[in-house]
């Protein structure tokens, strides 16, 4: 009978252990279930892509985590500014729109689970992802010791992407002491997660594998570098061939003979061009030259390095001269060697294969797009420049990629086919076309949206300012390819469709003025938003953008009725600007009145 009370006590606990683990066996844990539920459920949270979780519940006292509602939120929370009081306030006098819907509906949402029965106190703290992201913002602003201490503090909450950023800060010494221990350890503990799909987990086993082969920071050991780049290598979505390169550039370049193994070489090499999504664009030639080279087969060898040279003079941009003139002495130097029928020994300080260093997050999430892909960025920028912001013509140089991010995918764009979206970032320089003019600097927002399987370019001034996605926009014809002019063909494809949408605007605004009691047209239209709302209420079908719709930028200008009175808009002229069309071609302005659709030049 004793044996047997121990048994049944034994059992208690075990039983009394799982539910307090894994039930909670008490309303605490249905409390915080019941308010997650509140959460996910409600729509103007869905509608402002804001994502609050419950973090802690206790006695009633919840701690929630905010994920998402733009920038300006972010910071206020952050700085411990009271959101519903004087910030709401002064959105509201701003006349901040936008932000005042987000303020209202997290508002709402509080509110909603303050009147839950057991829910005492709501505390609002920033998720780790939104402390990341606000790093992020303020790296892009130039504040080095502010974005640090806030991806440091994303890091120490778990998140993998900050802990791969300040790994690398680590080892390179970049705005922190350099401490190659540390980033070890930090790259170790990213490659070692437990979350197979996070692209971070992959990049941080190929950075261990470059700092073995090239003893940064540790003691050099090949042995390990093959191991941690074979770890890389097993990412899904290994379309850059991940691990699959450094495995192929090692075999065939690698100081150590003992190492050297060109058929090793070319099977890794063969297996990243089998899993390339892009056979013309996702392909390093360089590397494929130097596996061919390695097991013997010289021609090809110099075949794959003639279109490595030819691509990185057309595709690569580069801000530091000397080392554009060293990396192209080096392709030179290489495809010599295989002209002789010599393979190419690695035997300089730098990897030249895809960097010297651990790639930083930005560098690794950019190395995924095709190149074709990041010059149409470069190429929609230039026409940009030349079309004019805000009606200036600029003259753009320097162009430079500086933060590149993904975007989380809507509902919508998962049924559209999207799979990926990544807000690039291009800062510029330029100056007014007038002789007193001084340099300026700005910047351009792009969203890199990858759907069925292809990437394109999208301009997306929300990048920079949310997590607004792109996520079904696709590129305008203008905005296609490399070329920095559009055929005649493309032209006339332009004017025509912007002559379309002028027609359905033409006939929407017809709509209004036949609706309204003394049949007058708006008296106002300042935004492209205010034109969608006006002309899709009445027969239209404008899309999201100005930029989806073919133009560049528009002016409403209403004839007032006698007396000059607001609402009194007899007539009106709206002015077009078509994107991509040369400002000297008849068509490149469409200009919109009661009477008529015109085509001008601007």
């Amino acid at each position: 009978m004793k044996s047997t009370r121990g048994i049944f006590i034994i059992n208690v606990f075990i039983v009394l252990a799982f539910c307090i683990v894994f039930i909670g066996c008490g309303s605490q844990t249905g409390l915080q279930s019941k308010i997650q539920q509140e959460f996910d459920s409600n729509p103007f949270l869905k509608e402002q892509k804001i994502k609050l979780t419950v973090v802690k519940e206790e006695n009633g006292y919840v701690t929630v985590e905010i994920e998402g509602g733009g920038t300006n939120l972010i910071k206020s929370i952050s700085q411990g500014e009271d959101i519903f009081g004087s910030t709401l306030t002064a959105a509201f006098q701003n006349d901040h729109k936008d932000e005042l819907k987000t303020y209202n509906a997290l508002k709402t949402a509080i509110d909603t689970v303050k009147g839950i029965k057991g829910v005492k106190v709501v505390s609002l703290d920033l998720s780790p992802k939104a402390i990341y992201q606000e790093g992020q913002a303020a790296l892009r602003d130039n504040d080095v010791k502010k974005a640090v201490s806030l991806i440091q503090k994303a890091a120490d909450r778990g998140l993998l992407e900050a802990q791969y950023d300040i790994a690398g800060a680590y080892l390179n010494g970049n705005a922190i002491p350099r401490d190659s221990s540390k980033a070890l350890e930090l790259y170790t503990k990213v490659a070692e997660s437990g979350d197979d799909n996070n692209f971070y987990k992959y990049i941080a086993r190929r950075a261990l594998g470059s700092m073995y082969e090239k003893g940064s920071g540790v003691p050099q050991d090949y042995s390990k570098a093959i191991e941690w780049y074979l770890k890389a290598a097993d990412y899904k979505e290994n379309d850059f061939g991940i691990g699959l390169y450094n495995l192929a550039w090692l075999y065939a370049t690698c100081k150590d003979p003992k190492y050297r193994d060109g058929q090793k070489s070319l099977g890794y090499a063969l297996k990243a061009y089998s899993k390339a999504e892009s056979k013309e664009y996702n392909i390093n030639h360089k590397i494929m030259a130097a596996a061919y080279a390695a097991s013997g087969n010289f021609e090809k060898a110099v075949e794959e390095q003639e279109k490595e040279i030819n691509n990185t003079k057309t595709n690569v941009h580069y801000s530091n001269k000397d080392y554009e003139i060293k990396v192209f002495n080096t392709l030179e130097k290489q495809l010599a060697l295989y002209k002789a029928h010599q393979p190419y020994i690695d035997d300089e300080e730098e990897d030249s294969s895809q960097s010297n260093k651990p790639l930083d997050a930005n560098t690794a999430l950019l190395n995924r797009l095709p190149k074709e892909v990041i010059d149409e960025a470069y190429q929609m920028q230039l026409r940009k420049c030349e079309e004019g912001f805000f009606g200036v013509p600029q003259q753009c140089k320097n162009f430079k990629i500086t933060y590149v991010g993904f975007h989380d995918i809507s509902e919508a764009g998962k049924e559209n086919g999207v799979t990926e979206d990544m807000c690039l970032t291009l800062t510029w320089i330029y100056k007014e076309s007038k002789p007193t003019a001084e340099w300026q600097g700005g910047a351009t927002f792009y969203s890199a949206v990858k759907k069925n399987g292809n990437w394109s370019i999208v301009y997306n001034p929300g990048c920079g300012t949310s997590t607004t996605n792109c996520e079904i926009s696709l590129p305008l014809i203008s905005d296609k390819g490399t070329a920095r002019s559009l055929s005649s063909e493309d032209v006339k494809n332009a004017i025509s469709a912007a002559v379309g949408s002028a027609e359905s605007i033409r006939g929407a605004l017809a709509g209004y003025a036949s609706a309204s009691p003394n049949n007058l047209f708006p008296a106002e239209i300042s935004s492209w938003d205010n034109l969608i709302s006006i002309c899709n209420a009445n027969g239209a079908s404008l899309k999201a953008s100005m930029a989806e719709q073919g133009f560049s930028g528009f002016t409403y200008k209403a004839q007032l009725g006698e007396g000059g009175s607001a609402g009194d808009a007899v007539s009106y002229v709206v002015t077009f600007t078509v994107a991509g069309v040369p400002e000297s071609t008849e068509g490149s302005k469409i200009v919109v009145s009661p009477a008529a659709i015109e085509k001008h030049t601007r």
